[in-house]
């Protein structure tokens, strides 16, 4: 039954629009911050500046954190209004007496809507790789590629963190009844 509610969470946000817009708008700012901070709308870098390595482990851990506190943001937008529509529609008292432990379907709607945030947020990794090949490896800002930086970016620190407040968010949301307070704990 988890599955179940799971596939039909993930259909609904995937069937939604708003979700591609989240997309694009977070792969579009990544990538132009990305090539910015590259210098790609710059004039060359000159000898005698120091260079860091934008595709460095700890440069891709830097930027990945900034747009981590963007991403807080998805959370009560996309998590929280999972459990809220029930609210919303008053359909909660149905929902419940079901057949289904409350447990399975609460973990259910949870893991959809976080499996669509974090969906979301593999936007601004494909926006870093593809900047790094458009500033190409002639630039001094772009080292020799290395895959365990996003990794590390997104397994110790971006996925972790996405998931500790997605569960604060849904847990208030649920509790409160109410989507503003969502909001406010961001």
């Amino acid at each position: 039954m988890l599955s179940s509610i799971y596939l039909y969470e993930l259909k609904y946000w995937l069937q939604k629009p708003i979700t591609y817009i989240y997309f694009g708008v977070f792969f579009c700012f990544s990538l132009v911050s990305f090539l910015g901070t590259g210098g790609f709308f710059d004039e060359p870098v000159k000898a005698t500046e120091t260079v860091r390595l934008l595709n460095s482990p700890h440069e891709l851990n830097y930027l990945f954190q900034y747009l981590g506190k963007l991403f807080l943001f998805l959370i009560p937008a996309i998590i929280g209004t999972s459990i809220y529509k029930d609210f919303k529609y008053k359909v909660y008292p149905i929902l419940y007496s079901y057949p289904v432990e409350k447990k399975t379907f609460l973990s259910g709607k949870f893991l959809g809507a976080y499996t669509i945030v974090v969906l979301i947020a593999f936007s601004s990794g494909i926006a870093f790789l593809i900047g790094e090949w458009l500033l190409g490896s002639g630039n001094p800002k772009i080292g020799a590629f290395n895959s365990l930086g996003y990794i590390q970016a997104y397994m110790v620190f971006l996925i972790p963190n996405l998931f500790v407040f997605g569960v604060f968010v849904f847990a208030i949301v649920a509790l409160s009844r109410n989507i503003y307070s969502g909001f406010i704990l961001v």
